[in-house]
């Protein structure tokens, strides 16, 4: 009886040191499972986190995306509207361009039927030099001598018969013929142009303005406003 106590016993301890470290394994995996837990709660609100960011990345991604697109497109039309500009001025700037090629060449034209002589066939009357059997030589305005020069040659007559040159001062001068009086008289059209051309570009130079303003703004080349200019200062003390 006493043998079966002490067996009874024995199982029982055995039984109670099971059960106890049973309840150490069940504390211990308690423990792991908790810390576990705690680790997955981290990780899960680390990745709440990180998808807060990243959906914050992405409405910042669109918003800048959203302005760079609206930038571009005002570039885009401010461009086209430039371009667009452009293109009236330079088709402006082409009939322009067109217009003083016409200007030009009208005027060329006009010169040149200035230039040409007028043929009368209107019969002249005979003078008294060219019944004397001396070819009549037409008059021709002086345009190539300096003003000095001019007024010099303008206070000077030729005699007829000898051909001697003598001073205005205390001479008679010499009355010409009518008809030699008529085709010596005053300066054409065309030198009375340039005669206003030239002041004009002149007066114009004085102001400051360009060769180019210039040449525009009379409808004269570049060269001739060049020229005019050159021979006034060439003229200056």
């Amino acid at each position: 009886m006493s043998s079966l106590m002490v067996l009874t016993n024995a199982l029982l301890f055995l039984f109670d040191l099971v059960l106890l470290v049973l309840v150490l394994f069940l504390f211990v995996e308690k423990r792991k499972v908790r810390k576990e837990v705690s680790r997955l709660v981290d990780s899960e609100s680390s990745v709440l986190e990180l998808s807060e960011s990243m959906e914050r990345l992405i409405e910042e991604y669109r918003r800048v995306a959203s302005k760079i697109q609206d930038d571009t497109s005002a570039k885009r039309d401010e461009l086209m509207r430039t371009i667009q500009r452009a293109d009236r001025l330079l088709m402006e700037l082409v009939r322009r361009s067109d217009r003083f090629e016409l200007a030009v060449e009208s005027h060329e034209a006009s010169r040149q039927t200035a230039n040409q002589p007028v043929k009368s066939t209107a019969a002249q009357p005979r003078t008294g030099t060219e019944r004397a059997g001396v070819q009549r030589q037409p008059a021709r305005p002086i345009t190539s001598v300096k003003p000095l020069e001019a007024k010099r040659a303008s206070t000077k007559v030729s005699s007829g018969l000898a051909g001697r040159k003598v001073g205005l001062r205390g001479v008679r001068p010499f009355v010409a013929p009518a008809d030699v009086r008529e085709e010596s008289a005053s300066p054409t059209d065309e030198d009375e142009d340039m005669e206003k051309t030239k002041r004009l570009v002149i007066d114009l130079a004085k102001q400051g303005l360009s060769i180019e303003t210039i040449a525009k703004s009379l409808r004269v080349p570049i060269g001739q406003v060049k020229l005019i200019l050159d021979v006034h200062k060439s003229k200056k003390p």
